[in-house]
């Protein structure tokens, strides 16, 4: 039988919980991104971190509880485009943005994951927000299964290319592909 799951709001009694299940994430992470340091060295300072951002942008945490245990938290902030910046229509200039969400491996496959997706929703809602946003590393399948079954889109993919990379590469060659400056990228045969 499964235990009942509350999600409630981040209390200073779960901090060393949180930041066990912040080490494990970052470990995740680190495995499918040589950027990462591992998260025993960083989960303390990171987590802090994000009680700070949340304070500044009526961001909250929330965690995951069955019988009193931590078994998973989510971390959601507010962040807002400049007002000159006239790329988006204003409702949706400030958003929700998820940093981080982690399900403990033996709690997983219960909906947590869901639920605390659910409240960082209604965070976000009774803030008056019209979007909420969520990214993963490209290579974390896992979590960009979980954020499709919960009704999130692909909108936007970054690229990113390692400057301290050894060797150089030619990227009109290396890339299949050449900039016209006047109609974009174009495939080279």
């Amino acid at each position: 039988m499964l235990t009942a799951t509350e999600i409630i709001g981040y209390q200073t009694e779960h901090y060393e919980d949180v930041v066990a299940l912040m080490a494990i994430l970052q470990d995740h992470e680190r495995s499918l991104s040589a950027d990462r340091p591992p998260g025993n060295e960083v989960a303390a300072g990171h987590f802090k971190y994000l009680l700070s951002a949340c304070a500044e942008s009526a961001g909250q945490v929330f965690v995951a509880l069955q019988d009193q245990q931590v078994w998973g938290f989510l971390v959601v902030i507010t962040e807002s485009e400049a007002l000159a910046d006239l790329h988006l229509y204003p409702t949706y200039k400030t958003y929700g943005v998820v940093t981080d969400i982690c399900v403990a491996a033996e709690a997983r496959g219960q909906g947590i994951a869901a639920q605390l997706m659910a409240a960082a929703e209604d965070h976000c809602r009774e803030l008056g927000l019209a979007r909420i946003l969520v990214s993963a590393l490209a290579d974390n399948q896992l979590a960009r299964d979980c954020y499709v079954r919960q009704g999130y889109q692909l909108t936007e993919v970054t690229f990113s290319k390692d400057l301290l990379a050894t060797e150089a590469t030619d990227p009109n060659t290396e890339l299949g592909c050449e900039l016209d400056c006047e109609s974009g990228f174009e495939e080279i045969s």
